[in-house]
């Protein structure tokens, strides 16, 4: 699979309130603990001219990923998700230009 986009990114994560439903008398729960975690992310291809977004925190205490069909849906999906703005991401120029062949 190439690689054709990769970012290390700051985030934190954290700090959401309860938001369910709770019997009567209950105390409401705190937020969720706040974490600072370095992030790294990478769009790569599926193997089938398609695109994967993941990412994983340094710690390894985080991590998942998105199929999409283009790079753009990729990218956005980061933007949605993450706030990570198009002009952040290091492309693999070679990758890149391999994808726009196909």
């Amino acid at each position: 699979m190439k690689i054709f986009a990769t970012l290390k990114k700051h985030l934190r994560t954290g700090g959401e309130p309860h938001t369910g439903w709770l019997p009567e008398g209950f105390q409401t729960p705190r937020p969720t603990p706040v974490r600072d975690l370095e992030v790294e992310f990478e769009i790569r291809d599926d193997g089938s001219k398609h695109f994967i977004l993941s990412y994983q925190s340094t710690d390894k205490s985080n991590f998942g990923d998105t199929w999409h069909q283009t790079m753009d849906d990729a990218i956005e999906q980061a933007k949605k998700d993450f706030g990570i703005q198009p002009s952040e991401w290091i492309f693999n120029k070679a990758a890149k230009l391999a994808e726009e062949k196909c």
